[in-house]
């Protein structure tokens, strides 16, 4: 018995075609796109990641909405890779601290995510606040994510409308790149 309803996702020969045209050209853009999601994180490339969500998507473990444009469906698929791959060490790292006998962590990787160590984020953060010493905006910022204050709270707090609140996320992050290239736990945006 077939459904009367148009179907939702792609079908695999449908996905095929949309994969076999990619132009090198394609392919660099998708990259570079890839690279600002931070896929470091992750422990891994943005070429990487990005064969491993083309892996994905050919053995149907994500299905490709129909009306979704390749790059756009791609570039959430890598985004959900990296969400687990750091979701997965931060749970390692806790499961790390509950085994009481050292050999038995012995196969996990304890260095992979230092971002959760105190003493490093401490650093960090003062190093961004010492860099930030003269923009007290930024510094409010800081400040109230340290807290987890949610944007609409950092907002009303440092007297920030949005579009000065993005040009200083947008200061802030391009500072911390620079700073640490390999990256750090950036703060995410809770609207």
């Amino acid at each position: 018995m077939e459904s009367d309803e148009p179907e939702t996702h792609y079908s695999i020969g449908e996905v095929e075609e949309l994969l076999d045209d990619i132009s090198d050209d394609d392919y660099r853009k998708m990259i570079l796109s890839l690279e600002q999601l931070n896929p470091h994180r992750a422990g891994c490339t943005a070429e990487d990641l990005y064969e491993l969500a083309l892996d994905k998507i050919l053995k149907e473990d994500r299905q490709w909405p129909k009306g979704v444009k390749r790059h756009t469906f791609i570039r959430n698929v890598v985004r959900s890779l990296i969400w687990s791959k750091v979701k997965g060490k931060k749970d390692g790292l806790s499961q790390a601290t509950a085994i009481e006998n050292i050999d038995d962590i012995s196969d996990l990787d304890l260095t992979a995510d230092l971002r959760n160590d105190e003493n490093v984020i401490s650093k960090a953060v003062r190093e961004l606040m010492d860099v930030f010493e003269d923009d007290a905006y930024i510094r409010c910022i800081i400040f109230n994510k340290l807290k987890s204050f949610k944007a609409s709270k950092i907002k009303e707090i440092c007297k920030l409308t949005e579009n000065s609140y993005q040009a200083a996320m947008k200061k802030l992050k391009r500072n911390a790149r620079q700073m640490y290239p390999t990256g750090i736990d950036y703060w995410r945006d809770g609207q």
